[in-house]
């Protein structure tokens, strides 16, 4: 049926919603709308009932009389049938019957409900050439009854495709949704209830299908470029730790692990390996004597590494400064430790750099603060405990002296009586023997291990110093 959507079509009344209609005809005259209607989904409600979808029309009669005689339509003919039913599903079923008769082109009426005595008189009266009638057996059955009610009267159990080929034998194949046809007994029915929820779901897609469509698009696209990131990543991984496997044979050798930390920072910077290999390249720049090396790498894991080497890479960062003499920088650096895993060696070191800056009450809080950080039993609470009481018995012994004590276990006194002690983090290059290997021991431990050496040469009574480990 051909139609025109016009957005100014207005309904009398207010309970219309969504959508409103009318039938109109240019052969009557002015007064043109045969028929007009609409939804009104919210009437039931107004009305104190259940909120119910619902769609109706009204017809004016003296229009359709004006209409079939303007188009040169007579008196109605004699319907091709007449459909008998009782009960709820033989209603619903005949119902869908009759839409699927008039779909094949044949003209039908419905009985308005009754006992069949009734509805067969109507049935008769109205002229129908046959009767079809609908019960629980039918139902059952996937059949209906045909009863001729004219001529013989003849009446037999067919089914639906039977029953039309009688209606109409020029009537070419049933239409796929004939009631039963190819299913099983009240397959493809549906109430009114049911029609009205599929027709809401239709609506519903109509009005949001292209939402769906970018939604479903968008996730698609989302999910594959997260697929892609990762199969990236695992890439870049592979990469780098392939590069990196030189750092086991190239370590203690300064030029060569610094070209491969280098080659991992330009290429993967946010990998593991490029803060692994900064880390090795920096110790073994410390170990060459290169500070100014060691502290720009360390500076680099700190600014851009992974989170679980930033800590060892500050407090090592820090052990280089002081041995810089770059004090200021050293506590800067310090006191911008978060993680509480290396509160204690921070505080220890932060001790270490406020003694050589001459601050004795402050090194002595830092020192406090360390030992009650580390637990029990920790080499580094034993240490820093002798410093302590080392830095208690003599404020004027220098840093030195302070350390080497607290290395062998001294007080300060013996430290000094046992002559002059220059820290390994002050004296001249040219002075020093080789230095300890540096694998994550902290700064107290590497510089008191180098003071124990010296101090072992001279002082044959000494004990052994400690192994820096």
């Amino acid at each position: 049926m051909a139609f025109t959507v016009n957005a100014r079509l207005v309904r009398g009344m207010d309970y219309y919603n969504r959508t409103v209609f009318e039938w109109v005809t240019d052969r009557i005259g002015a007064q043109s709308t045969i028929a007009g209607g609409g939804r009104y989904d919210g009437l039931f409600a107004m009305l104190g009932g259940k909120p119910t979808p619902a769609c109706g029309f009204a017809v004016g009669m003296e229009r359709i009389i004006l209409a079939l005689q303007a188009f040169g339509q007579g008196a109605a003919q004699a319907p091709d049938a007449f459909v008998v039913h009782a009960g709820e599903a033989a209603s619903r079923q005949a119902w869908r019957l009759g839409e699927d008769l008039r779909d094949a082109g044949l003209s039908c009426l419905l009985g308005a409900g009754g006992s069949f005595k009734s509805q067969m008189k109507k049935a008769d009266a109205s002229g129908a050439r046959f009767a079809i009638i609908l019960g629980d057996d039918e139902i059952a059955a996937g059949k209906l009854t045909l009863k001729a009610l004219r001529g013989d009267g003849a009446q037999s159990l067919v089914t639906p495709e039977e029953a039309l080929s009688r209606l109409r034998p020029a009537l070419p194949e049933p239409p796929s949704h004939f009631p039963f046809a190819g299913t099983t007994p009240m397959a493809g029915s549906y109430d009114f209830e049911e029609q009205e929820r599929i027709a809401a779901i239709q609506n519903w897609w109509e009005d949001n299908a292209k939402f769906v469509y970018a939604a479903v698009a968008a996730f698609v696209l989302s999910l594959a470029g997260w697929r892609g990131w990762q199969y990236w990543s695992a890439v870049q991984t592979e990469e780098a730790a392939a590069m990196a496997a030189g750092l086991s044979q190239a370590r203690g050798d300064a030029k060569k692990t610094g070209d491969i930390a280098q080659a991992l920072i330009d290429k993967h910077p946010r990998t593991f390996f490029a803060s692994e290999s900064a880390l090795v390249s920096a110790q073994a720049s410390f170990e060459a004597g290169d500070l100014a090396g060691a502290q720009s790498r360390l500076e680099w894991v700190m600014a851009n590494g992974r989170d679980e080497h930033r800590g060892i890479a500050r407090v090592r960062l820090a052990a280089v400064l002081l041995d810089l003499k770059k004090h200021a920088e050293a506590l800067k650096v310090l006191e911008g430790n978060q993680d509480e895993a290396w509160v204690a060696m921070a505080a220890d070191l932060k001790g270490d750099v406020l003694f050589a800056q001459g601050r004795i009450d402050e090194a002595r809080a830092a020192y406090k603060l360390a030992i009650d950080k580390s637990g029990p039993g920790s080499p580094l609470r034993n240490i820093t405990e002798l410093k302590l009481g080392a830095l208690g018995a003599r404020r004027e012994a220098g840093v030195a002296d302070l350390l080497a004590a607290a290395a062998l276990g001294r007080s300060p006194a013996a430290a000094s009586s046992a002559g002059p002690t220059r820290s390994p983090c002050r004296s001249p290059r040219s002075a020093r023997p080789s230095p300890p290997r540096w694998r994550g021991a902290p700064p107290w431990a590497r510089r008191a291990s180098t003071s124990s050496r010296r101090r072992s040469t001279a002082t044959a009574s000494s004990p052994p110093p400690p192994t820096a480990r």
